[in-house]
């Protein structure tokens, strides 16, 4: 399927959960993650501009990288850590571990799917959520289904994650 975000056939019989494994496992050890500190860095200015104590989506959101709670409890789980949401989405350094394991759960995921991670769709899978980023939007930040806010979101990660 030319020009697919996919990268194999959904119609292959018989291997295609040994190729998926196979596939991803090639790709993590060749591809190194894009969730660097300058990506960190230019997600914080995306969403709060650097401030840690930002609250956003009428207080579900929090801290400079404006991070919700069920966001926040998959990072615990990776880190093998209980800080609390509510204080230490605030903190600097615990809120941007926090942002950095949340963001490499994605990028694995985005791989075990076969898809090929780019800043920018990394993004969108963070700021839309990983469901609607690839099952309704396609992970493309210019399909019309988005809504017109997460649209101008989106405009400003790209100009801000090309940089």
């Amino acid at each position: 399927m030319a020009g697919s975000l996919f990268l194999f056939d959904n119609g292959i019989k018989g291997n295609t959960l040994l190729f998926m494994i196979a596939f991803s496992m090639i790709l993590s050890m060749i591809q190194p993650s894009l969730v660097t500190e300058d990506f960190l860095d230019r997600v914080a200015i995306i969403e709060s501009n650097y401030n840690h104590l930002a609250v956003g989506d009428n207080g579900s959101a929090r801290g400079a990288y404006q991070l919700h709670e069920a966001a926040w409890t998959d990072a615990m789980s990776v880190l093998k850590q209980d800080w609390p949401w509510r204080q230490d989405a605030f903190h600097a350094e615990k809120s941007r571990a926090a942002c950095r394991a949340y963001f490499l759960i994605i990028e694995k995921r985005m791989i075990k799917d076969g898809y090929v991670p780019t800043k920018e769709r990394l993004y969108m899978c963070y700021n839309i959520g990983y469901h609607d980023a690839v099952y309704w939007y396609k992970l493309n930040p210019k399909n019309n289904l988005i809504p017109a806010v997460r649209q101008a979101i989106l405009r400003r990660a790209k100009f801000y994650l090309q940089r």
